[in-house]
This record gives structure tokens, sequence and C-alpha cells, in this order.
């Protein structure tokens, strides 16, 4: 597990057990003296509790859905998200990846990777 999703994967754990009575005691004190186990329970809970993002969502509905070579789905947003259809399509059924920087994109695989991967807000 990463440094960064681990601090950020913790705290939404630490958030969920003060939330619900759980946290009975200092994480931040058994994590210092049980690093390894304090890992393994981080890892359990985002097991138990992935993120919900668009990709995840779509293949609820289809799971057969096409797939870049980095694992993203690849269907480009531009022709499923109607925000993005009204500014980005030129017309040719492809995007202009140029005017994605728009957006804060550089390219079309970078697009569907932020795109597919975004966290959506739980409802």
């Amino acid at each position: 597990m990463e440094a960064l999703t681990y601090l950020k994967d913790r705290e939404l754990c630490k958030e969920s057990w003060e939330n619900s009575g759980k946290l009975c005691f200092d994480f931040n004190s058994f994590e210092k003296t049980n690093p390894e186990h304090a890992i393994a329970i981080v890892e359990q809970f985002r097991e138990e509790n992935p993120i919900k993002t668009r990709q995840r969502e779509l293949l609820k509905i289809c799971p057969d859905v096409p797939f870049t070579c980095y694992g993203t789905v690849d269907i480009m947003p531009c022709l499923v998200d109607e925000e993005l259809n009204q500014h980005v399509r030129c017309g040719k059924d492809v995007c202009d990846c140029r005017r994605l920087k728009e957006f804060g994109y550089s390219g079309c695989e970078e697009c569907k990777k932020c795109y597919w991967l975004d966290e959506l807000e739980e409802e």
C-alpha cells in the first residue's frame, strides 16, 4: 500500500469507526507500536469499503465493457458525459484532446483514467 493511499484510507477508517462508536482505542498509538497490523487493518477496511468510482458503478451494470491496457474503461468520456460532449466534441465522433486541457486532462488516456476512476460522492 502506498503511503499517501494509506494515510487517506486510515483517516476514512478512523472516521468510520468514530461515527459508528467502534473506535475504542488510540489508533495513532497503536499504529506506532504495531505498524504492520495497523496497515493490515486499514487494507481490510478498504477492501470491505471500496471507493465508489464511475468505473466501479459502470461495471455493476455492464461487466463486459472494454478496458485500456492501463486498466480503465476504454470509452471516451466525451461520448457519455453531456457536459464534456457539449464542450469537447469536434464533430467527428472523437474528442479534441487539446480542448480537454480546459477540464485538466492532457490526452485521451489520461482523460479516461481521470474520468472513470474519479471518486463519486455517496448519495
